[in-house]
């Protein structure tokens, strides 16, 4: 072996020694083969882990932008358009019956013009005329208790004066064990009855001074004496009975005119 040959040998062992401790240098020799697979195992699990959260998670600006474009593709046309077409299919499927329809109208109202014109105005309806009639009467709350044919009755009719509450009507109605007395006034009445006792009386108070005239008594078991009293505030009529009463009724046939009856 010659000199050049040796200088050879030693500069190759001196680069492979070299190499050796730069291996050594940049390689942690406390971890084996093993754990070093581990770490890089572990750094891409990190790795798929970070990308799934970066998917699942989008940015508030891939939102707005989604957003948008839902909006755009989920968007209807005008109801205009709609109603467009629909008419255009309708007049294209019947356009020609119509037409045909609308000549023979107008033919048929032609020839008849004038006779349409008179029902059209015979049929419109006139327009109410206002007038000043008396308010219709209140339908009456009960029906007042009927009276045979041969009950004595006996009756006062009084023609009423102006500005005063007049009972223009009166009668006085005695039928076996029961008695009635139906009275009218010129204006709306508010009666009540009550009955007394010590003596036994059927008593009818009448808001307001009203002017009348009590019908005729006659004859009977039941009433001794009809009286009456008219004040400022108040009329009274009174019956002073000669027996007590079992039921007393006063019915409103409408708002001038009541019945009252009494056995």
């Amino acid at each position: 072996m010659n000199k050049k040959n040796m200088i050879y040998l030693a500069t190759g062992i001196v680069f492979a020694i070299f190499a050796v401790c730069i291996a050594y240098m940049f390689t942690d020799p406390s971890q084996s083969p093993q754990k070093q697979d581990a770490v890089l195992e572990e750094q891409d699990a990190s790795q798929l882990t970070a990308q799934n959260t970066e998917q699942k998670t989008p940015s508030a600006e891939s939102l707005v932008f989604t957003a948008q474009e839902n909006a755009q593709t989920i968007t209807t046309p005008p109801a205009e358009q709609e109603t467009a077409k629909t008419e255009e299919s309708t007049t294209h499927l019947t356009a020609e019956p119509k037409t045909q329809v609308a000549a023979n109208t107008v033919e048929k109202v032609d020839s008849t013009a004038p006779e349409h014109a008179a029902v059209l105005e015979d049929k419109t309806p006139a327009a109410p005329e206002k007038t000043l009639s008396e308010p219709k009467p209140v339908l009456q709350d009960k029906l007042p208790v009927p009276f045979v044919t041969d009950s004595l009755k006996t009756r006062t009719i009084l023609e009423p004066k102006k500005n005063s509450n007049t009972i223009v009507y009166a009668e006085l109605m005695m039928d076996g064990n029961q008695v009635g007395l139906v009275f009218e006034g010129n204006n709306p009445i508010k009666p009540k009855t009550f009955r007394l006792n010590n003596p036994d009386r059927v008593v009818v108070d009448i808001d307001g001074y009203w002017i009348l005239k009590l019908p005729q008594l006659i004859s009977n078991r039941m009433v001794k004496d009809i009286r009456s009293n008219a004040q400022k505030d108040k009329t009274r009529i009174v019956f002073d009975l000669k027996l007590p009463v079992s039921s007393s009724l006063l019915y409103r046939i409408h708002s001038r005119k009541y019945q009252l009856v009494f056995k």
